[in-house]
Formats: structure tokens, sequence, C-alpha cells
């Protein structure tokens, strides 16, 4: 039998923290002050944000999903990604 040790991780033998509810509570917390304020999302500065656009041609099958990303900054957003729209556009999708 191998003997109990301290784990260098989360949690030892004894699990004393529960991550789960802990992410529950936080989540059902920044819920609340969202809905209470009518925010619809919480931008802070240095966060990171994708842009999902999708786009396919009438009436045929498929298309294509392009994704920017974007840094949020003191004064707004930078692109750290940008893909050429109108190059699509040309395309027909």
């Amino acid at each position: 039998m191998i003997p109990l040790r301290y784990g260098l991780g989360n949690v030892d033998w004894q699990q004393r923290i529960n991550w789960e509810d802990l992410r529950k509570r936080r989540v059902e917390r920044a819920n609340q002050f969202l809905a209470k304020y009518g925010i619809g999302a919480a931008l802070e500065e240095n966060m990171t944000v994708a842009y999902h656009a999708l786009f396919w041609a009438e009436g045929e099958p498929g298309g294509i999903a392009i994704e920017n990303t974007y840094v949020v900054t003191e004064d707004g957003c930078e692109a750290l990604t940008k893909w050429p729209y109108e190059e699509i556009m040309v395309i027909g999708l």
C-alpha cells in the first residue's frame, strides 16, 4: 500500500476546494451583476475576443466560417488577426 502524500496540485488526499462549485458560484454572481446593471457582456482591458462570421452562397450547401481575434485596449480594441472579407465577397460568398 502506498502511503498518502501531499500533492503538488489543487488538492491533496482531502478535497479542500470544490472547484466546480466555486466556478458555478462565480458565474452566478457575475450573471446577477450583469443583469442588475443591464450589461450584455463585461470586457476588460487585455481580454481577447473572437468574432466568428459565417458566409454562405444563397441556395448552396455549406459556406465558410471566419474568425477574427481582438484584444481589448484602454481606448477600444485592436485586431490581432484580419481576414480579407472583401476577397471573400468577390467569390460570391
